[in-house]
């Protein structure tokens, strides 16, 4: 298609494409390397936050725990009840920050072919998977360590 046509219009013609190429690679990965840098920064203000003299539980129950809510709300539905059955553990908002360090950040898929992945921390993946109605009865729940979603 190209060996007709002048060679500096050949070179004229790639580094079109190049930039083309480049400005749409910019517009998808920028957002998600904003996402990465500020998902980094939340993780480390909150690693500051955590008093680990003030916690409940040794870190493999924190680590059990992010298991059991990113199997509650991954797929088709949402296991709300186990959700709150792991909120009604936490004692201190260090526990809290524990368990949402230790969620990190994790892909939820609906279960569904035709809707669209969900990716985020765990604040962000229970407001994605709970009703305004399920949101208020967790917060209300986590209203008693100080903290909410």
């Amino acid at each position: 298609m190209f060996k007709n046509l002048d060679p500096r219009l050949q070179k004229i013609i790639l580094v079109v494409i190049v930039i083309i190429l480049a400005y749409l690679a910019f517009i998808f990965v920028k957002p998600k390397v904003q996402d990465w840098i500020a998902d980094r920064k939340r993780s480390s203000e909150r690693k500051k936050d955590i008093d680990t003299r003030d916690l409940t539980y040794d870190k493999t129950w924190y680590t059990d725990m992010a298991a059991k809510l990113f199997t509650a709300m991954n797929g088709a539905g949402t296991d709300y009840k186990a959700i709150y059955a792991v909120a009604e553990k936490l004692k201190t908002k260090s526990d809290w920050l524990q368990l949402v360090e230790a969620y990190g950040t994790r892909t939820l898929s609906s279960g569904l072919f035709f809707i669209s992945n969900f990716t985020g921390q765990l604040p962000e993946s229970i407001i994605s998977e709970l009703s305004s109605s399920e949101q208020k009865t967790l917060n209300n729940i986590l209203a008693g360590i100080g903290v909410s979603i």
